[in-house]
């Protein structure tokens, strides 16, 4: 190859070069063009929508006015035992809060002013049982208390141990014995009791004691004078029966 024919072989590899050089640039200028039409260019995020949850939604103190009783300190979970609260509302965020406790003899019966943020708040509550300091937290379908006693009483301690979740009511889906055949059936073996006729005691109510709920009902058997000889309290939740004195 003579030296003229090497030239012009160089030039034109050179124009070739050249060239493919430019196209190169040309698409690194227009990425977009790269781009596969299948696949979508994302489109940028307008807005979010945050479902109300009990941290994000603010629950008024009306809608949760009235009784409440303890998830598991009751009478179906241990039998002749009650804990519960009252709440009274003034407004969506202020109102009174009312505690009590039968364990199984009343142990507490006192009440306090609560101021609710963001749907908790704190209180301070006196009772013949001792002082205390707690907090009530309004949440879906419950509330959340929790209640420190300055008190040596056991069953005060035992109830508000931790935290304590109350519900409107905790029966539900349970069976409601029939008080007078669970007594018949206690008492058909027992000599002495089984010769008594048994009625309900229509003057028991809550007092003192823990008598005369829908859950909790005393029975009385009377002697062929028509006299009461004999008291029992009958839980229908459980078919639990205890003697009461009798006096």
């Amino acid at each position: 190859m003579n030296k003229s024919l090497a030239v012009k072989v160089c030039s034109c590899c050179l124009i070739i070069l050249s060239i493919l050089l430019s196209a190169c640039s040309i698409k690194q200028e227009n990425p977009q063009e790269q781009r596969p039409s299948a696949i979508p260019i994302a489109e940028p995020l307008l807005s979010s929508t945050i479902s109300p949850t009990a941290s994000t939604y603010h629950h008024s103190l009306s809608d949760y006015s009235g009784s409440w009783t303890d998830a598991v300190f009751n009478q179906y979970l241990c039998d002749n035992c009650f804990s519960g609260i009252d709440i009274y509302s003034t407004d969506s965020d202020t109102g009174s809060l009312s505690f009590y406790l039968y364990n199984p003899d009343r142990v507490m019966d006192s009440s306090t002013e609560i101021k609710l943020t963001d749907n908790e708040g704190s209180f301070l509550l006196e009772d013949d049982a001792g002082k205390g300091t707690g907090t009530i937290k309004l949440e879906p379908d419950r509330v959340i208390i929790t209640l420190k006693m300055d008190t040596d009483i056991e069953g005060v301690l035992e109830a508000y141990s931790g935290e304590r979740t109350f519900v409107r009511d905790p029966y539900i889906g349970l069976t409601y014995l029939d008080p007078l055949t669970l007594m018949t059936d206690y008492v058909k073996d027992k000599d002495g009791l089984n010769s008594l006729n048994y009625i309900y005691d229509d003057s028991a109510e809550w007092n003192e004691e823990l008598n005369g709920t829908d859950e909790l009902k005393v029975i009385v058997g009377l002697d062929d004078k028509g006299e009461i000889t004999k008291r029992f309290t009958v839980n229908r939740l459980t078919g639990n029966i205890v003697e009461l004195p009798f006096f």
